[in-house]
């Protein structure tokens, strides 16, 4: 598990741009729109492609992003694809907290380095288990 799609509003685009530097310290690849703008094909065939290879999306849910209409769209593909989701608050109270994201395992910005740290973990014994799973083959 190495990628990891960041679903974010444009308006917080230097919040988006610091968590995926926090993703790349720890060996991952962030997929963010930022990175797909290069490429000449249509808004919804970009983040497809993206949010297919894609191992876990990641929610920036802030003020701005819960009435992006980007981010429902985002958020129905990784759920559609069967990604795990993981919502990353900032700033947004529980009561203010779009009911669809209720239901997932969100944490707090502050707690960011503790998920990555949790999820390099993570992708370590996944690694370990594929290796060895070929190595029996």
């Amino acid at each position: 598990m190495n990628n990891t799609f960041i679903s974010y509003s444009s308006k917080d685009s230097a919040l988006a741009m610091d968590l995926a530097h926090r993703f790349q310290k720890i060996g991952f690849t962030a997929l963010t729109e930022k990175a797909a703008q290069k490429r000449s094909t249509p808004f919804i065939d970009r983040r497809l492609k993206s949010l297919r290879g894609s191992d876990e999306v990641v929610v920036l849910l802030t003020e701005n992003a819960i009435n992006d209409p980007q981010i429902g769209f985002e958020f129905g593909a990784a759920l559609s694809l069967r990604k795990k989701v993981t919502p990353i608050v900032v700033g947004i109270d529980a009561d203010k907290m779009p009911s669809l994201f209720k239901t997932l395992a969100g944490i707090q910005y502050a707690e960011v380095e503790n998920y990555l740290s949790k999820l390099k973990k993570r992708s370590r014994v996944v690694t370990k288990t594929h290796k060895k799973a070929r190595a029996e083959i």
